[in-house]
């Protein structure tokens, strides 16, 4: 069993660690080559854990719900019972009202630059979860 990375800047090397062969020059051409597709893989899957979570993609639809009701119900921020009003208006939970509130008050994250910062991130969440040994959540089937 391989063991666990201690810093997150270690953890590319352990997911493909082959890739210290890699500028080796001993190391033959098509072996290169098949270095190289296993890091462009482990990058893909990375940058496609990136692009995949973000809010605004996957929430397309709602969002678009939420900016129409709240730009035509002329919200008046601090005025009491806006959320019910709004709500009985247009036909939703007043719940649902409030987070749409606190959603249009938060400041709006960009999603990183990088990919690495993704990579390094994932790798150093999964590792204090380990110390902490914490399981993750598995559906019911």
């Amino acid at each position: 069993m391989p063991k666990k990375p201690q810093f997150p800047f270690m953890v590319f090397a352990e997911s493909v660690p082959d890739a210290t062969r890699l500028h080796a020059p001993s190391t033959m051409a098509d072996e290169r080559e098949l270095i190289l597709a296993k890091v462009d893989d482990a990058v893909e899957v990375v940058k496609s854990i990136a692009t995949g979570n973000r809010r605004g993609a996957r929430h397309r639809d709602s969002h678009h719900k939420r900016d129409r009701i709240m730009r035509d119900a002329k919200y008046v921020p601090g005025k009491r019972g806006e959320p019910k009003r709004i709500a009985s208006k247009y036909g939703v939970s007043p719940r649902t009202v409030e987070k749409w509130i606190a959603q249009l008050r938060a400041p709006e994250i960009d999603p990183p630059a990088d990919w690495r910062t993704v990579y390094h991130g994932r790798a150093l969440r999964n590792y204090q979860r380990e110390l902490a040994q914490k399981r993750w959540k598995t559906p019911k089937t």
